[in-house]
């Protein structure tokens, strides 16, 4: 049965598809059990303290195991390909465990709100460690996952806060090809147009004043000098 594990991984590992953890004293992809690494933790006399039960799990992370790694104010949800590496080039990331994170279809990470979230759960993660279990959240987490993987949302907020930026979008669109043609109803003579502008810009939540032309006379009304 797969795990779920919290992993506070740098940011960069996640779009190189891995969650990293540091010791960089030490290469765990060398080791073949726990027990070993931990072996050769105590014969090169390097001082773990209380940190050997998350190392552990670090190390044991399998294939299919689903990692949540916080980032700011949300959360990054992974599976765990099991591929151990070891590279230096990313402080506090030097261990590496394979992930393949949920993206976007421009291939962005998707990201969740953490108010999308329990209150148990979004409490949970503010513990202080790098790598703690968060199994008795496992139903939660599945679920979303599974939602996330085949397109949906994280909640009902965030499910029509999509829905209204994909009718925004298309909206503006099918306006400017619109425009583009001549296919529209907009008075002649710029007025329209003119119109058109101020109750967008209005919707932005600007103030709009139109002068008359008279105000600014030899350029409002479109006469050269």
């Amino acid at each position: 049965m797969s795990r779920v594990l919290l992993v506070r991984s740098p940011a960069l590992l996640s779009r190189q598809h891995q969650v990293g953890y540091g010791w960089s004293q030490m290469n765990f992809s060398g080791h073949a059990s726990a027990d070993d690494l931990m072996g050769a933790f105590r014969e090169q006399n390097i001082e773990v303290g209380r940190k050997e039960n998350q190392i552990r799990r670090f190390f044991n992370i399998q294939q299919g195991d689903l990692l949540v790694v916080p980032v700011n104010r949300a959360i990054l949800l992974a599976r765990a390909t099991g591929q151990k590496s070891f590279s230096l080039d990313v402080h506090y990331g030097e261990n590496r465990v394979g992930a393949e994170f949920l993206r976007n279809p421009d291939g962005s990470l998707k990201r969740v709100p953490r108010d999308d979230l329990s209150n148990a759960l979004e409490t949970r993660l503010k513990i202080r460690m790098a790598i703690a279990p968060l199994d008795e959240f496992s139903d939660e987490l599945e679920r979303l996952y599974t939602t996330l993987e085949k397109g949906g949302h994280s909640s009902i907020s965030s499910h029509y806060e999509a829905l209204n930026n994909d009718l925004v979008a298309e909206a503006k669109s099918e306006l400017l090809k619109r425009i583009q043609k001549g296919g529209t109803y907009l008075a002649s003579g710029g007025e329209g147009f003119e119109r058109l502008v101020m109750e967008l810009l209005e919707l932005e939540g600007y103030s709009v004043h139109r002068p008359s032309k008279r105000h600014y006379a030899g350029i409002a009304d479109g006469k050269r000098h």
